[in-house]
């Protein structure tokens, strides 16, 4: 395993994300995680349906800003390592804007991954040429 992506909808507040009991175990498998040094995210999906009229805003919106600052909080993990995603709901046509977000995450994931494995000792041969 190089990269851990939590998935979790931007619509549902923190306090409902998990019940007690899944806190728990997710605080149990973060833990597993941190001391192996595997990098976790988090994927903030269904931004869109908070009313963002405009993607291009999306780093600099207030509420997206406050969701994210919530789910890092929740997840014990930085505010940069929470990913804010729109999701196609209604659109019919592919929109750039949306597909530059989701490619500029899934280079988020990939980077953390690259760094996870490119740190380890046990990285295949010639991995890091």
């Amino acid at each position: 395993m190089h990269c851990v992506v939590y998935v979790a909808a931007a619509d549902n507040p923190k306090e409902l994300l998990a019940d007690q009991g899944a806190h728990e175990q997710l605080k149990k498998i973060r833990s597993a995680l941190s001391a192996e040094n595997v990098p976790q995210l988090v994927l903030l999906n269904k931004i869109d349906l908070l009313g963002i009229r405009d993607i291009n805003t999306i780093f600099r919106n207030k509420m997206v800003k406050g969701i994210c600052e919530g789910a890092s909080e929740f997840m014990e993990l930085p505010v940069g390592h929470v990913l804010p995603m729109v999701n196609y709901t209604t659109e019919q046509v592919p929109d750039a804007l949306k597909e530059f977000l989701a490619l500029y995450n899934l280079w988020n994931m990939m980077n953390k991954a690259n760094d996870y494995v490119s740190c380890r000792a046990d990285a295949p041969e010639g991995f890091h040429d």
